[in-house]
């Protein structure tokens, strides 16, 4: 009958005779010991999200006496570019540009609905909320692509497309909102339609595309993991035009008269 003795030296495993645990290569590699075994399945996307090896806290020393089994996210990203496909990835960057419409016209209709439910002033929505659930809900998809899945890209190029199809499509949306509460489309109106609010949108999807862009070239070009911190500057410049815009509007409108061309 076992002793019900708490004491370590009672535990089964250090009885004389019992068996040894397995080498469990996840423990004992990082505590510099080499194996041949395999931590990680590279056929698995997830394993690489918990890989310790691509932990940013990683000991010096340890990071030196990496295995070879181990998995690195060199490595991983390495099998998947090297196994990736052009076609593979221009078929992504389809089903990207495909999705600007949805998220263009669920930021539009989330601002609506928000000013009406919620009682907030349609000044604040039309200046700071609107334009920036605008400007993430931009970069919401590729940004998710650069962070976990950085291979489906492989060139420069479709962050330029990505940029110029997001515009448009945003573009097209605002203003069909903005069609809805205008009585009468001047010219005027027209202008700022067609320039002012596509040019607007040219400009901050370029800056926050390139920021993704530098994202994923750094992951790529040094087989580390995304840093989103890179990205973080144009995201803000991106959204930091799209309010300076969003003000001036504003001013603008009241400033020549418009106001009274609203239905509501």
């Amino acid at each position: 009958m076992p002793s019900n003795d708490p004491d370590i030296r009672n535990e089964p495993h250090l009885q004389r005779g019992a068996m040894q645990p397995n080498f469990d290569p996840a423990i004992d590699a990082p505590l510099g010991l080499d194996s041949a075994a395999v931590q990680f399945s590279v056929a698995s996307e997830e394993d690489i999200d918990h890989s310790v090896w691509a932990e940013p806290s990683l000991n010096s020393d340890v990071a030196a006496a990496i295995p070879e089994s181990a998995l690195t996210y060199k490595k991983w990203i390495d099998q998947r570019v090297e196994s990736w496909s052009e076609f593979s990835a221009w078929t992504v960057t389809l089903g990207v540009v495909s999705l600007t419409i949805p998220c263009a016209a669920l930021a539009a209709i989330i601002s609506w609905m928000t000013s009406n439910l919620f009682a907030i002033s349609d000044l604040i929505i039309a200046c700071f909320l609107g334009p920036m659930l605008q400007e993430l809900c931009k970069i919401l998809i590729p940004l998710w692509i650069v962070e976990k899945r950085p291979y489906f890209f492989t060139t420069w190029f479709q962050f330029v497309l990505i940029a110029i199809v997001t515009a448009l499509s945003f573009s097209v949306v605002s203003n069909f909102f903005l069609s809805l509460v205008v009585g009468e489309v001047t010219t005027s109106i027209f202008l700022f339609q067609w320039v002012g609010v596509l040019g607007l949108n040219l400009i901050t999807a370029s800056i926050a595309n390139f920021g993704l862009e530098k994202i994923w070239r750094t992951s790529i070009k040094h087989g580390q993991p995304p840093r989103l911190e890179i990205g973080y500057p144009y995201f803000a410049t991106a959204i930091g035009l799209h309010v300076a815009f969003a003000i001036g509007w504003v001013i603008w409108i009241f400033a020549a008269g418009l106001d009274r061309l609203m239905t509501v």
